[in-house]
């Protein structure tokens, strides 16, 4: 439990400003992408309008906060760039989400943990299928089907809560991450006690996020034939927006992701940012999550990282929206940090 209070505020990063930036650029209209530089310095001109946010910890996770840049981003492509009304509006409302609609941005709403129906196997043809994920909204696969193959869209295993019993050193556990739109697997590392009671843990290992040149199976979650390197995921084509996921502090990622001097206060730690669950090994009940994957927005890579997260989801992996960006590119675009 947290010991602060919904008063306090903090600086994380602005997701919205940051994404519809992005997606205006993507649209690659003529007239817009001209004038890329002229929207970034209007937006910038709200309070919400900057990169980094100072927002309370309710109005971010609870109440939500209004996002007067849009009116200023709409106002700006009808009356200065004299661009078609119903164009504009139909366009703005394309690229907000729906928990987005109503011009208020908070993480409740898309802490949506009534996430379909499951079909799941009973045990009753034997303990292999225990808690065993056969449809998912009806379907084998995730419904999206946003990656190259159908093994990589495939659903495998449970949800990350129970798995199936009589679990050992040589098993291999399977787990379906929904808000990743993939699935994934933990391997056997060592034994453990947990308040006295004896368990196995099994970790995320390398291959997961593995750079897909050592890894040939993770060619297919190259996004639009570009491959990131090791230790994150590129969520575009999952989300519809530009993220991508890692584990805490790029652990186990591509030196170029966390080495200090293009990215400061990031440090990966295996004590601190390995991604674990204990399992009793004959209930095949998890006992600990030791921690988890946390999303990103792309953004240029240049200099400095000012990492903020909380906490917007639930499941076998937390959700957490955490900050890397970079002012000095920024900056040469006509954004500034604060």
């Amino acid at each position: 439990m947290s010991t602060g209070q919904e008063s306090d505020f903090i600086f994380t990063l602005n997701t919205p400003v940051l994404s519809m930036v992005r997606l205006l650029e993507e649209l690659n209209h003529p007239l817009i992408s001209f004038a890329i530089g002229l929207i970034i310095e209007v937006v910038e001109t709200t309070d919400d309008g900057k990169p980094l946010l100072r927002k309370s910890v309710g109005e971010l996770l609870i109440k939500g906060y209004e996002m007067t840049f849009i009116d200023k981003i709409w106002s700006f492509l009808v009356n200065n760039l004299t661009m078609n009304e119903e164009f504009v509006n139909e366009t703005i409302s394309d690229l907000l989400p729906p928990e987005m609609a109503n011009g208020i941005f908070g993480y409740y709403p898309f802490n949506n943990t009534n996430d379909g129906i499951y079909l799941v196997g009973t045990g009753r043809n034997g303990p292999e299928d225990f808690g065993d994920i056969k449809l998912w909204r009806g379907l084998p696969y995730h419904e999206k089907q946003p990656w190259g193959s159908d093994e990589c869209n495939m659903i495998n295993g449970t949800d990350g809560m129970i798995y199936r019993p009589f679990v050992d050193e040589n098993s291999v556990l399977y787990a379906f991450i929904w808000e990743m739109c993939r699935s994934a697997h933990l391997t056997y590392e060592k034994k453990v006690e947990f308040r006295g009671i004896p368990g196995l843990r099994f970790v995320v290992g390398p291959d997961i996020l593995g750079d897909p040149d050592v890894y040939p199976e993770n060619q297919c979650f190259c996004v639009n034939g570009e491959c990131l390197k090791a230790g994150v995921l590129d969520l575009t084509s999952c989300t519809g927006v530009s993220l991508v996921a890692s584990l805490p502090h790029f652990y186990l990622g591509a030196e170029e992701y966390y080495n200090k001097s293009v990215l400061e206060g990031l440090e990966p730690m295996e004590e601190w940012h390995q991604c674990f669950i204990d399992i009793e090994p004959s209930a095949a009940l998890t006992k600990e999550l030791a921690d988890e994957f946390h999303n990103r927005i792309i953004l240029p890579q240049e200099v400095l990282a000012i990492g903020s997260w909380t906490a917007v989801g639930v499941g076998l992996l937390t959700v957490v929206v955490v900050g890397a960006i970079t002012v000095r590119e920024y900056r040469r675009r006509g954004f500034r940090p604060y």
